[in-house]
């Protein structure tokens, strides 16, 4: 039996090596990730010269958009408070699945894992009037 027990000890170990691995991986990833992001800013600011700060801000996003035709509207199902949670969550971690959302008065209440190896499931609040995210904490870790 002692020799099963070493085993499964051993195994245990390199399971805990391996999510180490992941988390730092993630970490990096991330880290690359902010870096990378924030290039095309430093590139628009330099090239500004003068310009309004909200032009450099819309570069960043990617594309010009009227802050007027930006209002975001409610927010009146599930799955389009799932789609707005896993979209805030895939920026910063490469795996998110959303599990189930639930209204409660004027916020909803998305579960998402994100946990790679072991499940971590992230709750996501959103105003649902706005869709506006409101906070976040972990709910679970097994």
């Amino acid at each position: 039996m002692s020799n099963g027990t070493d085993e499964i000890r051993e195994i245990r170990q390199r399971l805990e090596a391996i999510e180490r691995a992941i988390n730092e991986l993630h970490k990096l990833v991330k880290d690359l990730t902010d870096s990378v992001k924030w290039q095309p800013a430093k590139e628009a600011t330099e090239q500004a010269q003068g310009e309004p700060v909200k032009e450099v801000t819309e570069y960043v996003e990617g594309e010009k958009v009227d802050t007027a035709d930006k209002a975001i509207e409610k927010v009146d199902n599930a799955e389009e408070a799932m789609d707005i949670a896993h979209t805030f969550m895939k920026k910063d971690s490469s795996v998110a699945l959303p599990l189930k959302a639930v209204r409660q008065d004027d916020v909803w209440l998305v579960d998402v894992d994100i946990g790679a190896v072991r499940v971590e499931i992230v709750r996501i609040k959103l105003d649902a009037k706005t869709g506006n995210i409101l906070g976040q904490e972990t709910v679970e870790r097994k």
